[in-house]
């Protein structure tokens, strides 16, 4: 995720989010002023039922388990390489 804060002069915030292939999955606008959120497609286009689309494309999104669990393999890999 990149995250670019809001400031006097930009009352809103944008969160970007990418896949393990730094694909952007979506990304979120907070306005500070009206206190809403509006989800994005790669293509600029409004997600209206968010939790829908995070279903589907869920299996695309690193969690912390799928790093730790690539970073062990890499630990892995490179300790039988050494042998």
């Amino acid at each position: 995720m990149i995250h670019q804060p809001s400031f006097t002069e930009k009352p809103f915030s944008k969160s970007l989010y990418y896949n393990q292939n730094d694909e952007m999955l979506y990304y979120r606008i907070n306005d500070d002023t009206t206190i809403t959120t509006t989800y994005f497609d790669p293509n600029d286009q409004v997600i209206d039922d968010f939790y829908t689309f995070s279903e589907k494309n869920l299996d695309s999104v690193e969690t912390y388990d799928s790093i730790k669990r690539d970073l062990l393999q890499q630990a892995r890999d490179k300790y039988n390489n050494t042998q």
